[in-house]
């Protein structure tokens, strides 16, 4: 076994014996999937990747090789496809699917922040994208009022020497309807980094840029019950170390709700798949719905289907069905509503999800969006400090 593996395995199993959970420890609560006589209320969530809007991964390829010729070339295509992806006109897109759902909870991933200045080298690029307040003003054109309940960054790298920028900050974002009073919420960096600085995490392994994942989450009582939402990032890439390092992570967050009270709604880019992987198990689906218990709420709703929702090309150009190959995206449920309860689809897979951009029709990110619909039996239907969604 490749012994990063081996020390990850290790790591993973350790993490799965813990008992800390977030909040204070107690019994879980009911199966609320009882009745399906009574009336109900509808939790809707969404969890969307934003994308940066370029393939930052390339980049990241370019700096950590031992040439430094490949760097510039790099960064330049990765700044062409930014222009011709632009945020600003995605965001809309996106917008207009919250409208259509108006969720309570929503789980953002690659929320970034881009800084590039690159005037010292003689280049007339300078400019700054910060995705939070372009989205906000979407969703408020719209009538659409979200708080930020957590936040959690992932990624915070200037990645040029010198007085030339070129800086990321990459964070995920749970927003919570402002109608809605959380009586709690939280983030935390996951044990697990990568990082050129030993000893920078409790386990840090060893890469020239460094990536610290997490999760988000907040707690909303509906009806007497707590409901606990989370959204997630964890890890990418296609390898057996990544795949390891990823069950690490999967292993803390399953571990970190597993005495969470009533139900549990986690969602997010968890880049692992249902289907068997090629490396050794156990891998993160599998520690979400084996050890942890939960749902896979596609899975339930639409057996057979593959449901896929990653990934559109990085210059977000393809046609329909040329890049959708893999399902990485979940919204996972324990202790919720049954199989026979609620509904979920995808957004931004259809052709009219395609929008016009700035220099061709573009998707709105290069994955897909989910939007989940549960179903709460209930009298009241309304949620703590909040009044029932119309």
């Amino acid at each position: 076994m490749n012994p990063v593996c081996r020390v990850l395995t290790t790591a993973s199993l350790c993490l799965l014996a813990c008992t800390d959970a977030i909040g204070p420890p107690t019994a879980p609560g009911p199966d609320l999937a009882a009745d399906q006589a009574n009336p109900a209320t509808s939790i809707v969530v969404f969890s969307r990747n934003l994308y940066v809007g370029a393939n930052l991964d390339a980049v990241l390829a370019a700096l950590v090789t031992p040439d430094p010729a490949d760097d510039f070339p790099a960064l330049l295509a990765a700044l062409e496809t930014l222009g011709a992806t632009d945020f600003a006109v995605r965001a809309q897109a996106i917008a207009d699917e919250i409208a259509q759902t108006r969720p309570m909870v929503i789980g953002l991933q690659e929320v970034s922040r881009l800084e590039v200045d690159l005037t010292p080298f003689g280049v007339s690029i300078a400019f700054t994208i910060d995705f939070e307040p372009i989205l906000y003003a979407a969703l408020a054109d719209r009538g659409l009022d979200y708080d930020v309940a957590a936040q959690n960054t992932n990624i915070d790298l200037d990645a040029l020497p010198g007085p030339a920028v070129m800086a990321l900050r990459d964070k995920e974002v749970l927003l919570v309807r402002a109608d809605v009073s959380p009586v709690a919420a939280g983030n935390k960096s996951y044990d697990i980094c990568l990082h050129p600085v030993p000893g920078s995490c409790p386990i840090t392994i060893p890469y020239p840029v460094p990536i610290s994942r997490g999760f988000v989450w907040a707690r909303i009582v509906l009806d007497g019950v707590p409901w606990t939402f989370v959204s997630t990032h964890s890890e990418s890439g296609n390898s057996a170390d990544v795949a390891a390092i990823r069950a690490v992570e999967i292993g803390e967050l399953v571990t970190a709700f597993g005495s969470a009270p009533g139900p549990v709604v986690m969602m997010g880019d968890f880049n692992d798949r249902p289907e068997a992987d090629p490396w050794p198990s156990p891998d993160a689906y599998d520690l979400i719905t084996g050890a942890g218990g939960f749902t896979d709420f596609w899975r339930a709703k639409h057996p057979g289907a593959t449901g896929f929702t990653c990934c559109h090309a990085p210059d977000l150009t393809n046609p329909l069905g040329t890049a959708l190959d893999e399902r990485i995206d979940f919204v996972f449920v324990r202790g919720g509503p049954g199989h026979a309860f609620g509904s979920i689809r995808r957004s931004g897979a259809t052709p009219s999800s395609r929008i016009a951009g700035p220099v061709y029709p573009i998707w709105p990110s290069d994955h897909a969006g989910l939007a989940a619909e549960l179903l709460l039996p209930s009298e009241g239907g309304s949620a703590h400090g909040a009044q029932e969604r119309p």
